[in-house]
């Protein structure tokens, strides 16, 4: 949280980060250091939710659902989570993901190995090392050296697992971009970059127990669909059609004052 003071010393507006650091939210303050106004940010930084502390009103900022804005009343509020932009639905396939600029890949040939069924694509911004190159000799492994943006692209609507297993840094938000394409995102835990995105369900100490988690979630789309909304909740995501449901639009007629 970060205070932002008025030459009295009085906080007038304070931002509140999450762990990542992204802005969530943002209050405003009086000369007395009493809270007005509070916004809310969705992950793409747009203000979605504004609540009036004065009046009890907590606006809904809402283009793309109605046109306009909604609004809802203190007395039916609740907890709410991010509006997040998903690219495509998951298509239930067997094709797995891996972006990586590095050949420090945790248990790659024991994964490939053990899930003969599944196809790994790896794809890297930069040339690949004769190691990571040897990884070919697997049926089930495809290599993108040097991939544009226009392969990743590819990779993203065709793929429907991530896995976040490499060293070193993660390449083009690829964990994030996974997460708003509907990929399920597996992790070791010596290896995940992005906690946000990654159920901890989700997240392996050994990899015969995320090879186990990847053959459940393909067995069947329903198993799949109970994966992808434990990574939703665990990321705060929030259907649109929570907030209509609660919301009434400013045209409605107003409460009736206690």
């Amino acid at each position: 949280r970060v205070e932002w003071l008025d030459e009295s010393g009085t906080p007038r507006m304070t931002d509140h980060h999450n762990q990542a650091g992204r802005l969530y939210a943002r209050s405003t303050a009086d000369g007395t250091g009493r809270r007005i106004i509070t916004a809310w940010f969705d992950a793409q930084g747009q203000e979605r939710l504004t609540e009036n502390a004065v009046t009890g009103d907590l606006i809904l900022h809402t283009g793309s659902v109605s046109g306009g804005t909604m609004r809802i009343y203190k007395n039916r509020t609740r907890l709410f989570g991010y509006l997040y932009s998903y690219s495509r639905e998951n298509g239930y396939g067997r094709e797995m993901l891996i972006c990586t600029n590095s050949d420090q890949i945790e248990s790659l040939e024991s994964l490939a190995e053990a899930l003969p069924e599944m196809h790994f694509h790896i794809a890297a911004v930069t040339e690949m090392s004769t190691k990571l190159l040897s990884m070919d000799r697997y049926p089930n492994v495809t290599l993108y050296p040097v991939a544009r943006p226009a392969v990743f692209h590819k990779l993203y609507a065709m793929c429907d697992y991530y896995l976040d297993i490499n060293y070193g840094s993660e390449i083009v938000s690829a964990v994030k971009e996974a997460f708003l394409h509907n990929l399920l995102i597996l992790a070791f835990v010596k290896t995940q970059h992005n906690r946000t995105y990654t159920a901890p369900e989700h997240i392996f100490q050994d990899a015969g127990v995320m090879a186990a988690a990847i053959r459940e979630a393909a067995s069947t789309p329903a198993a799949m669909d109970r994966h992808l909304a434990c990574q939703r909740q665990a990321a705060l995501s929030e259907k649109e059609s929570a907030y209509q449901d609660l919301f009434v639009s400013d045209a409605a007629e107003e409460p009736e004052a206690d």
